[in-house]
C-alpha cells in the first residue's frame, strides 16, 4: 500500500500522484499517518487516479493520532490535511480471509 508519515512536526508533504496502480494483499491500501500532538505539519495535493485495491486489510485510513504503539493518544493535533484527491478508487475482494495485522 502507500503510506504518508508518520508524519512529524515540520513535514510538509505535497504533489504526490499515484497513478494506474494495483495494490494487492496489503494491510493498508492508502493511509496518512500524524504523530500525536504535531503542531505544525501539511499534507496536501495528494491525487489517487485509477488505483484498484484487491483483497486489503483497511481500504482508506487517515489518522492525526498514530503512535508507535498503535494505541490512541491524547492531546492536541493541528496538522494541515488538505485537497486529498481519489479518483477512479477500485476496492475488490474476491472472499478469501483477511489477516489481521499484527
Amino acid at each position: 500500500g502507500l503510506s504518508i508519515g508518520s508524519v512529524v512536526n515540520g513535514n510538509h508533504f505535497r504533489n504526490i500522484t499515484v497513478r494506474n496502480s494495483v495494490m494487492q494483499g496489503t494491510t493498508t491500501g492508502f493511509r496518512i499517518k500524524v504523530k500525536s500532538n504535531v503542531k505544525q505539519a501539511r499534507v496536501h495535493d495528494v491525487t489517487l487516479e485509477n488505483v484498484t485495491l484487491f483483497n486489503v486489510h483497511q481500504s482508506v485510513f487517515f489518522t492525526h493520532f498514530y503512535s508507535s504503539a498503535r494505541l490512541m493518544a491524547t492531546g492536541s493535533c493541528n496538522p494541515f490535511i488538505y485537497n486529498i484527491t481519489l479518483n477512479g478508487l477500485h476496492v475488490v475482494h474476491d472472499g478469501t480471509a483477511w489477516h489481521t495485522p499484527p
